[in-house]
């Protein structure tokens, strides 16, 4: 079991899932820039593919705002489909391994593209957890499983982006006590990179 803090020797062990423009773009085949071939591709289209996000579309995870606000039951299972659909692809399209995680930590940084104030506890990561399960990254996204989640946020207008940042728990190895210390201690390095001038 490790007793001493050491980054170095665990970091290989972090796995962490990017969204962004490039990906959003990659699922939907929507470029906000030129989206003309979307169009021709999909002459009965009359918007963007998932618009509900709104207008940005830099593919970072929505705020949980969005669907206490939505409509109806129906479009917010539409739009937890999306995101359940998008997460896929973004596991898929960046390797990410079928760990089939026991026991873990789970920190949500959504790096955004404005100092405009958002709470921190605002990003939607209910259909992402459901798609990792579904993608084996690991077991379940019950308690037992993700034995801590934890949001932060940061300002990045160069690169917005949301990452799922998980923490292994290995039993013998790694523990639970340990493993906190190492996210805390990437939170720490986030707050002296990007809020502290």
């Amino acid at each position: 079991m490790q007793n001493e803090l050491d980054y170095d020797v665990y970091k290989d062990e972090v796995i962490v899932i990017r969204f962004d423009s490039e990906m959003f773009k990659g699922f939907t085949g929507y470029d906000k820039n030129n989206p003309e071939p979307y169009f021709k591709l999909h002459p009965r289209s009359k918007r963007p593919p998932m618009d509900w996000l709104g207008k940005t579309r830099n593919g970072m995870l929505p705020s949980w705002n969005r669907f206490i606000n939505c409509p109806n039951r129906i479009i917010q299972d539409t739009w937890k489909k999306d995101l359940n659909d998008y997460t896929r692809y973004c596991i898929q399209q960046q390797y990410i391994p079928r760990a089939y995680l026991g026991e873990c930590i789970i920190i949500a940084v959504q790096y955004r593209p404005t100092k405009a104030k958002s709470d921190n506890d605002n990003t939607y990561v209910k259909a992402t957890l459901d798609a990792m399960v579904k993608e084996e990254v690991i077991q379940e996204d019950n308690h037992t499983v993700v034995r801590y989640f934890g949001s932060y946020t940061v300002y990045d207008k160069q690169d917005p982006r949301t990452e799922i940042r998980i923490y292994p728990i290995i039993k013998g190895i790694y523990d639970f006590e340990y493993v906190l210390q190492i996210a805390t201690h990437e939170i720490q390095q986030l707050e002296k990179q990007y809020n502290q001038g």
